[in-house]
């Protein structure tokens, strides 16, 4: 990426709306100035003529529109990626302008029509237990969280809809801290490798039994757009809405949840929604009517440029990624492999594991890895392996995958065996800008386990 930006900025990027809208571009010059053609390939192990043939198609078409997964943002490398991604966008013109990407404001939150203060960038600090993790948002990174149990900080933790056991990092230390919390529950619609631990369960109403919006996905569609979906059936057994639970908590400890104007006696999924619709793009009515979806609009372009950036204009090279930039790396080749996430078709992170479409099938979990490594160290396919990094171990049955690349291993989250979290630390190679805990680029050895 450093690469690319290098070569747009000597022939190809936008120059005019640079002059316009960036700030520090000659930092950024000078930052991405050591990432030439052949340095780039080494370190990457990419086909110099591949690189080439990359710049080429950007600088004929102009524009860009590329994205990041969580296998970049669970690396080392996770900010540098996330920041040169931006800074290809941008010294292209292809950020907030038609031919680019645009921000999808959100039909429900109107971002675009909110004023905003530019931030400075610097966090605020972490919990008691953790001082030197950042705080963002008004939020603690979870790699915290065991840490602020163990100290006595946290001793209740309401979870809902997610499983901790699959997703923080070092599995036994978590499930240790959970079983000494005074009150865990455990808000969700099925059983999770969670719930065993749970001292209360409470029995969410699913999809299917409640009145909704997309009001999570709002700004993530391809169009201002949303939609009404009302209940297709009641909800069964105790299962109530979450709403409701948590009103119901706040009630009898005197702490008003709902909004104003709203009671327990008389507050519905549909008069909750009705609220939200009222600040939405076309109000209330039109959104509670909107059964098959409202359009609003296709892309919306400039609100960014005018509403979000100081003096309209990007910050191309922050100090603290500059230095990062200066420093970084490459993991050199040995003995071990490279630990690498990976998505799977019919699950997403913990969720449907368990679940199939009629005639379907449900999803397995393997440790993947190339022929050639699966060779050097005896592997074959089905064999048992265990792996192993410096903060811990799990094992699996392998797949000899030809489609993986050489020195890398993967492994997909959410499963209870193999765990990815087994081999992951809450104290060690945790991000000191994000607080994200590094599950990816892990080095990691592969044994096959002898009957």
């Amino acid at each position: 990426m450093a690469h690319i930006v290098r070569e747009l900025l000597i022939d190809g990027a936008d120059n005019e709306y640079i002059a316009e809208h960036c700030t520090d571009i000659e930092k950024l010059r000078r930052a991405v100035e050591p990432f030439d053609r052949a340095t780039t390939a080494r370190r990457c192990g990419i086909e110099a003529a591949d690189i080439d043939e990359l710049v080429a198609a950007i600088r004929r078409h102009r524009r860009v529109s590329a994205l990041t997964g969580t296998g970049t943002s669970m690396s080392a490398t996770a900010n540098l990626t996330e920041w040169m991604l931006w800074a290809l966008h941008i010294v292209s013109g292809s950020y907030d302008q038609p031919g680019g990407m645009w921000f999808n404001p959100g039909y429900l939150m109107q971002l675009d029509r909110r004023e905003w203060s530019p931030s400075d960038g610097v966090a605020l600090p972490g919990p008691a237990s953790r001082p030197e993790l950042p705080r963002r948002f008004d939020e603690y990174p979870c790699a915290g969280l065991v840490s602020e149990i163990e100290s006595g900080t946290v001793r209740a933790l309401i979870v809902v809809g997610g499983n901790p056991l699959t997703a923080l990092p070092d599995t036994v230390r978590t499930t240790n801290a959970l079983r000494d919390l005074e009150l865990l529950v455990v808000v969700d619609v099925i059983e999770t490798d969670t719930t065993p631990l749970a001292t209360h369960l409470w029995p969410a109403a699913g999809q299917l039994e409640r009145a909704d919006v997309p009001w999570l996905l709002d700004a993530y569609q391809l169009a201002v757009a949303s939609q009404f979906t009302a209940a297709v059936v009641p909800p069964a057994h105790e299962r109530r809405p979450v709403w409701r639970m948590f009103a119901e908590l706040g009630a009898s400890l005197g702490v008003s949840v709902l909004p104003k104007g709203f009671t327990l006696a008389d507050a519905t999924d549909e008069s909750l929604i009705a609220r939200i619709g009222e600040g939405s793009r076309g109000g209330a009515a039109a959104l509670l009517a909107a059964h098959h979806g409202t359009l609003h609009s296709g892309a919306v372009f400039g609100w960014v440029t005018d509403r979000v950036l100081a003096d309209r204009r990007w910050r191309v090279a922050p100090a603290v990624l500059v230095e990062l930039l200066d420093v970084v790396e490459t993991q050199q080749a040995g003995e071990s492999l490279v630990l690498i996430p990976h998505r799977q078709l019919r699950k997403m992170n913990s969720q449907l594991r368990d679940v199939a479409a009629p005639g379907g099938r449900v999803d397995d979990v393997s440790v993947r890895l190339n022929p050639d490594d699966a060779a050097r160290r005896t592997v074959v396919d089905g064999d048992m392996v265990v792996v192993q990094s410096a903060h811990g171990t799990t094992s699996g049955r392998a797949r000899v995958d030809a489609t993986m690349v050489a020195g890398a291993v993967t492994v997909a989250h959410g499963w209870a065996l193999p765990n990815v979290c087994d081999l992951t630390s809450a104290d060690q190679d945790v991000d000191p800008l994000t607080g994200m805990v590094r599950q990816s680029g892990i080095p990691v050895t592969v044994t096959r386990v002898v009957a």
